[in-house]
């Protein structure tokens, strides 16, 4: 599957391997001269070249010193733009260079919680929302929110803005305020500093741009660099799994208190990701308590999968908001592996405790085939549940990558099109990474 092209000095083939990751968690890039041409993950969003660390400005180096990248997606948002999660920070990317968007709390580091996203609806607008398997809580970046700081602030005609007020801003971007905070001076003086938090914005703001607020209370932008950042969900639980369904964010085997519920799938208010105790707010709890929930999927025809460490559950919408999902058990295996869990066109594929499974609406379907015998006998047994995993949808080819019992790394590769497995030896190679000529 790998092949080095002496005469163009190239990799040739859709994956190549690249120094420090591993099946825990993907880690750095390529050293010079381990490969004379390898430039990284080219995206419709845009291009991320975790490739030589020293030469040229688009290095992967250049942006992220010292950081591990775990989990790269693209956001659907009207313009999209690539999340790129690190070991503790995170940028966003629609063009040019990435932008740093870690939260004030950086995120956590941890080899075998790696962080996953996904885009999802709420108040009409794309989010984004990310989770490290509960390490953290879930954060959250909307692009239609910014905190933004402001200084000379005078009441004006009005008195202090308040929360719901429109801010309009002298180069015509408009917000609508969700916080505000008066750190020093007053309006009565004005001479007010603070910050404004605001959901619903429009435009870019920048600083020194007059502000008007909804009552004639006037400010100037102080601050318009730090406009965006993912937010942690403080009013949500930490959660292992997490899925954006039926205009929620649900969460899976959850800490709400202090005692994890391995069983419980909770969720948010409806189409407000960040509370959990309104009317449309609330939980399911699965039977069996030792049956961890590890991942979600989603099929066509509005339907959940809940994939635990035993079984496989399927949940349906009621459509009563208050009470919005019922649940039944649909298979007696579960998945080992929860960075195995890939979705095809309409089935998912995952590592469970004896085969590679081919789940559906339909069924859940044993795929290993011959490779099944040798993964089981060959793998190191304790690091199996870390296994990863990617498609290359071009060539529609599932990827399975696990750690052997003689330390090296293995690529389980099946074609789900013509249903033929392959694997590879990755000896040499402690990462990989998918290689996109024209996407």
């Amino acid at each position: 599957m790998l092949r080095y092209d002496e005469k163009t000095g190239r990799i040739i083939q859709r994956v190549v391997g690249m120094q420090g990751m591993n099946t825990l968690a993907p880690r750095r890039s390529l050293q010079e001269g381990e490969a004379t041409y390898t430039d990284g993950v080219r995206v419709r969003s845009g291009k991320v070249v975790p490739g030589k660390e020293s030469t040229g400005t688009e290095a992967f180096e250049t942006f992220a010193p010292g950081q591990n990248i775990l989990h790269m997606f693209e956001a659907q948002f009207e313009t999209p733009e690539l999340v790129i999660l690190g070991s503790t920070k995170c940028w966003m990317q629609s063009s040019g260079n990435p932008v740093e968007r870690t939260p004030a709390a950086p995120f956590t580091g941890d080899a075998t919680a790696l962080w996953h996203g996904h885009t999802m609806m709420t108040e009409g607008f794309p989010v984004v929302v990310v989770n490290n398997s509960g390490v953290d809580l879930p954060h959250y970046y909307d692009p239609a929110q910014r905190t933004l700081a402001y200084d000379t602030g005078d009441d004006g005609t009005g008195d202090i803005p308040d929360v719901g007020d429109t801010v309009t801003g002298g180069n015509g971007s408009v917000g609508i305020i969700t916080a505000i905070s008066i750190d020093s001076g007053s309006f009565a003086g004005g001479d007010a500093a603070g910050t404004l938090t605001l959901k619903q914005c429009s435009g870019d703001w920048v600083n020194n741009e007059s502000l008007t607020f909804e009552d004639g209370e006037t400010a100037l932008a102080a601050d318009a660099s730090a406009r965006r950042a993912f937010l942690p969900l403080s009013n949500a639980p930490n959660m292992r799994a997490m899925i954006g369904w039926l205009g929620c964010l649900f969460g899976g085997d959850v800490l709400p208190g202090n005692n994890w519920l391995n069983n419980r799938i909770q969720w948010s208010d409806y189409q407000d990701i960040t509370a959990y105790t309104g009317d449309t707010s609330g939980y399911y709890d699965l039977d069996d308590e030792g049956d961890p929930i590890r991942r979600f999927g989603l099929f066509r025809g509005n339907i959940m999968a809940v994939l635990r460490r035993d079984t496989v559950y399927i949940a349906y919408p009621t459509g009563d908001p208050g009470d919005p999902i019922t649940c039944q058990p649909f298979a007696r295996r579960g998945i080992l592996a929860p960075n195995s869990l890939q979705m095809l066109e309409e089935e998912y594929l995952f590592l469970g405790d004896d085969d590679i499974y081919m789940l559906s609406t339909r069924a859940l379907e044993r795929v290993g085939g011959r490779v099944r015998t040798d993964l089981f006998r060959d793998a190191d047994e304790s690091n199996l549940q870390y296994a990863w995993s990617f498609l290359d949808k071009r060539t529609k080819e599932y990827y399975l990558l696990t750690v052997m019992e003689d330390a090296t790394l293995r690529a389980w590769i099946y074609n789900y099109e013509d249903g033929q497995w392959a694997s590879q030896d990755l000896t040499g190679y402690t990462s990989l990474a998918i290689w996109r000529e024209d996407v």
